[in-house]
C-alpha cells in the first residue's frame, strides 16, 4: 500500500515514492557541470541565475526604483533562495512555533474571517472584523458553539497561531456607572409650545413669568452597562457597550425678579449603544493595564411623567434619538461620540479559573457628546460618567 493510499485524511495531498525526486545540493554537482554536457542539461537549473516564471509582471510599484525588485520580478531558482538547505531561521524566515486553537474563527487578527476564493468580497469581511458590532457578540458566543460541536463529534477546524498568544481574545463585563452633566436634556420637557405651560405663562404674565434659560437640569444618576470586547493582541481591542439609565429632568419658571413661580419636572429614560477602539499599555506587573478608548454611539431616550407643579401635563410624552435598527437605513449612522481613559486589573492566564476563565476589575472615566436635535438650541449635550465593572475573559 502506498503512502498516498494509507493517508486517510483527504484534505492532504499525498505523493507516491515514484513521484518524488531527490535533488542534490548545488555544491555536489557544480564541478561535474563544468565538464559534462549531460549533467548541465539535467542539473543546470540549480546553478543558473534564471527566474522561475514570467521574468517581470506589471506592478503598481514596478519601475519606481531603477533595477530594484519591488515585488514584480519572478523569483530566482531554488538554490538562490535564502532558505535553501537550511532548517533554522534566516534573514527572511523566522521560526514557526504555532499554538493550536480549537475555537471556531478564533479572533487572532482582524482578518480571521477572510475566505479563499471570495476575492473582493473579503473586503467587507475584513471591515466587518474592525467595525464594532456583531464581531464582539460572535467572539463571546463562538467558544460555546465550538464546545457544542466537539461534544457532537464535529469539532471545528483548528487555527494555527504563530507567536505569543495574547492574554485573552475576548472579554465580557457587567457593571454600574455614575453619570452627571447633560443638563441640556431638560429642553425636551414640555415648554411654551405646550398648551398647559403656555396657559401658566399667560396667567402669570403680570409678574413677567418666563422660562429660566439656565435652569435646565438633568439629575446625576446611576445606570447599568454591559461591555463586549474583542482583543487583537494586548494593545488593540474593538469594544462595544450597552447602557441604560433613568433620571429626572427639571426647569424653572421665574418672574421678572428671578423668583421661582413654577417648576416643570419629568423622567428621562436613556439607552445607549457604543462601539469603538481601545488602545492599552502592556500589563504592568502582569496585572494592571492602562487604556484609552474612543468611538461613536447611538443614543435614544424617552421623556415620561412630565408635571407642572405636580399637575400632569397631557400629551407630554416625547421620544428622541435613535438606535441602529435591524435593517440598513439612515439610523445606522451614529448620533454621538465618546472618549475615555481607564485602568483594568486582569491577572495572567496562570491565575485564571481552571486556566480557562479570566477575571478582573475595570474602572474608567468617559465623556459622551450628543447633539440636541429638536430642541431649537443647536447645542451639544456633554455627559460624563465614572464606571466600574467585573470583567470575564478567555
Amino acid at each position: 500500500m502506498s503512502p498516498n493510499q494509507a493517508l486517510a485524511d483527504r484534505t492532504y495531498l499525498g505523493f507516491d515514492v515514484d513521484q518524488l525526486t531527490l535533488v542534490p545540493d548545488w555544491e555536489r554537482v557544480i564541478d561535474l557541470l563544468r565538464v559534462e554536457p549531460a549533467a548541465r542539461r539535467e542539473w543546470g537549473f540549480l546553478v543558473l541565475p534564471i527566474r522561475w516564471g514570467f521574468p517581470a509582471s506589471v506592478s503598481p510599484a514596478g519601475g519606481a526604483i531603477r533595477r530594484a525588485n519591488l515585488g514584480n520580478a519572478a523569483p530566482l531558482g531554488l538554490a538562490y533562495h535564502p532558505g535553501w538547505n537550511r532548517s533554522d531561521a534566516d534573514e527572511e524566515h523566522r521560526p514557526f512555533n504555532p499554538h493550536v486553537l480549537r475555537v471556531l474563527l478564533a479572533p487572532v487578527t482582524p482578518v480571521t474571517g477572510l475566505q479563499n476564493g471570495f476575492g473582493i468580497l473579503n473586503i467587507p469581511i475584513a471591515l466587518g472584523q474592525l467595525v464594532p458590532g456583531g464581531n464582539a457578540i460572535f467572539a463571546q458566543v463562538l467558544p460555546w458553539v465550538s464546545g457544542a460541536l466537539s461534544i457532537m463529534r464535529a469539532p471545528p477546524a483548528r487555527t494555527f497561531y504563530a507567536g505569543r498568544l495574547p492574554t485573552r481574545f475576548t472579554s465580557f463585563g457587567v457593571g454600574r456607572y455614575w453619570q452627571f452633566g447633560g443638563d441640556e436634556f431638560g429642553r425636551f420637557l414640555p415648554r411654551a409650545q405646550d398648551s398647559t405651560v403656555s396657559s401658566f405663562l399667560v396667567a402669570h404674565d403680570s409678574s413677567g413669568a418666563q422660562i429660566a434659560r439656565r435652569s435646565y437640569r438633568r439629575r446625576p444618576n446611576f445606570g447599568s452597562r454591559l461591555w463586549f470586547t474583542v482583543h487583537y493582541g494586548d494593545r488593540l481591542a474593538i469594544e462595544n457597550s450597552w447602557s441604560v439609565d433613568t433620571t429626572e429632568l427639571t426647569y424653572r419658571i421665574t418672574d421678572a425678579s428671578g423668583e421661582t413661580v413654577g417648576n416643570v419636572r419629568g423622567t428621562l429614560a436613556t439607552g445607549q449603544l457604543a462601539g469603538g477602539i481601545r488602545v492599552s499599555t502592556a500589563p504592568m506587573r502582569d496585572v494592571m493595564i492602562l487604556f484609552a478608548r474612543a468611538g461613536y454611539a447611538w443614543t435614544w431616550y424617552r421623556v415620561n411623567d412630565a408635571q407642572l407643579d405636580g399637575q400632569p401635563l397631557p400629551r407630554a410624552r416625547k421620544h428622541g434619538g435613535h438606535w441602529p435598527g435591524w435593517l440598513p437605513t439612515a439610523k445606522w449612522w451614529p448620533n454621538g461620540s465618546y472618549g475615555g481613559v481607564g485602568v483594568e486589573l486582569f491577572p495572567p492566564r496562570s491565575n485564571w479559573i481552571y486556566g480557562r476563565l479570566g477575571y478582573g476589575l475595570r474602572l474608567e472615566v468617559s465623556e459622551l457628546i450628543h447633539p440636541m436635535r429638536g430642541t431649537g438650541c443647536g447645542c451639544l449635550s456633554r455627559r460624563r460618567d465614572v464606571s466600574v465593572s467585573l470583567q470575564l475573559g478567555w
